[in-house]
């Protein structure tokens, strides 16, 4: 692992196929996976919300540092982030999990020159060239639910308790 918290994995090998009549040599493969490792974090049970607080039984919540929303669950699609790497000519026909086209990050400026390959999440609706990008990244806060102030309850969240 990384500092960034990232394990990447790459499997070079060959595959052989076992035809008697054609003469086909070998054929190179190379595969690649780029994901976040476990960093000691808590680790919420899926569909789970967060246990109850020792302070007069609060429930507590999830937030980000600079996130409108506060979440119920640690699992939100908003928070578990699935970064895939991608190769850039193929981002106008990819689409996310809701069907929409991926657009350009202003943080990170989307594609840089020379850059083949950018980063993509299920259900965002952006591209980055940068793995480190702070839309890509997210500090999870857990906190009581009274001290969510003018946030409002993640709307996946909240058809997810429903």
């Amino acid at each position: 692992m990384k500092e960034d918290d990232t394990i990447d994995i790459i499997l070079s090998y060959n595959i052989k196929l076992p035809l008697l009549f054609i003469s086909i040599k070998d054929i190179p493969v190379i595969q690649r996976v780029r994901m976040r490792g476990w960093n000691g974090h808590e680790v919420a049970v899926k569909n789970t919300p967060p246990a109850d607080s020792d302070k007069g039984n609060e429930k507590m919540v999830y937030i980000t540092e600079t996130g409108t929303v506060y979440h119920l669950f640690k699992d939100c699609t908003y928070l578990d982030l699935s970064i895939h790497e991608v190769d850039f000519e193929q981002i106008d026909i990819l689409r996310n999990n809701s069907g929409g086209k991926y657009k350009k990050c202003s943080i990170c400026g989307g594609k840089s020159i020379g850059v083949t390959s950018v980063y993509i999440t299920d259900s965002g609706d952006r591209y980055h060239n940068d793995l480190n990008c702070s839309g890509l990244k997210r500090t999870i806060i857990t906190i009581p639910i009274s001290e969510t102030g003018n946030r409002s309850l993640c709307t996946r969240c909240n058809a997810k308790e429903k």
